[in-house]
């Protein structure tokens, strides 16, 4: 039987002084570096959510103690007058263009039922159908409104006059 010596300087085991044995090394398990866990997509986006609120809640918060703290300041009076003429004034221009928007609305209600110019050149009133005798003398008229077409020429310059007068009154 062999028997163990003991350890060389450099230490390798050797049996009866003489014979190399294989070298045994023992290591120590190495540990790897852990890795902090990977957060999920919600677990990033809600603390990208809470930190955006609070930098939001910092600066609203800022915002109000800013006008709490502001001391009041008096406007001179010319400047307030200013602030309600242009005010008013505004107030004004809106009313003038809700107006004239309805007015213009209200032409192209009513006008949409309206005759065309070039209808009017040859406009045809409806006008008395008279039955006649023989002789000429008028029987009978057959009417839906009693018109009749007279030409321009015809009407009788007073006639005229008084409805010229009449007009630009």
């Amino acid at each position: 039987m062999s028997r163990v010596s003991g350890s060389d300087p450099r230490g390798e085991l050797r049996v009866g002084g003489r014979v190399p044995v294989a070298k045994v090394t023992i290591q120590e398990p190495v540990e790897e570096p852990r890795r902090a866990p990977v957060p999920s997509v919600g677990t990033r986006l809600r603390s990208k959510f809470e930190e955006l609120i609070s930098h939001f809640r910092g600066f609203v918060g800022e915002r109000r103690t800013q006008k709490r703290t502001r001391p009041h300041r008096n406007l001179p009076w010319k400047r307030h007058l200013r602030r309600w003429a242009w005010r008013i004034a505004a107030i004004v221009c809106a009313m003038v263009g809700f107006g004239l928007l309805s007015f213009s609305g209200l032409l192209w209600y009513y006008g949409a039922d309206l005759p065309k110019t070039s209808e009017l050149k040859h406009y045809n009133p409806p006008q008395v159908t008279r039955i006649l005798a023989r002789d000429g003398m008028v029987l009978g008229e057959l009417f839906v409104e009693r018109r009749t077409v007279v030409p321009i020429a015809d009407v009788p310059s007073t006639t005229l006059a008084s409805s010229a007068r009449c007009s630009s009154i």
